[in-house]
């Protein structure tokens, strides 16, 4: 099989959607919509357990703080979620100004691994380094360890789509 050579540059849209695709790589996907009123009803139940624990055992519980406890129990959710957030988003912002001094990415990808340069440098990954290949919007995720490659569709080769690259690189991964 030929080698693919694609150029492109990574916008912050396909490098989060990348970083969330390793995730889910990894077994932590995309949150659903239904996430955060399960953990209000995961809150809420917890604040009902104390309170039948209560009854079963004979005593009581006062109201203000099974609220402060369920309340708490929210609260650490949300102050985790914001975290996360707030760390994409440097994460984000490193990549602009890295994206901005590395400028056009070029990179080959064959039955031998992937090369990849830039005006800040290159890289070359075997097939046996590479742990997955993911369909994200837009684009390829290409997952190497902690990290994950964004490729554009719009970078791929006339007549080339999405599918079929995402086939033929699956195919290199396995081989390797």
């Amino acid at each position: 099989m030929s080698e693919i050579e694609c150029r492109y540059r990574v916008s912050p849209a396909l490098l989060e959607a990348a970083i969330n695709a390793g995730a889910a790589g990894k077994g932590r996907g995309q949150r659903p919509a239904w996430w955060i009123p399960m953990w209000v009803a995961v809150g809420v139940a917890i604040g009902f357990a104390v309170v039948v624990a209560g009854s079963l055992y004979d005593t009581k519980v006062p109201a203000l703080a099974i609220f402060f406890g369920s309340a708490g129990f929210l609260a650490g959710l949300a102050l985790w979620q914001v975290t996360w957030k707030q760390q994409l988003r440097g994460i984000l912002a490193a990549h602009e100004e890295a994206a901005e001094k590395a400028g056009e990415v070029v990179s080959r990808f064959g039955p031998d691994g992937i090369d990849s340069r830039s005006a800040l440098g290159q890289s070359f990954s075997t097939w046996p380094g590479i742990g997955a290949v993911l369909e994200i919007p837009g684009g390829t995720a290409i997952r190497m360890g902690a990290t994950s490659m964004p490729v554009p569709d719009e970078a791929l080769p006339e007549g080339m789509g999405g599918p079929e690259f995402r086939a033929r690189l699956e195919s290199w991964r396995v081989a390797g």
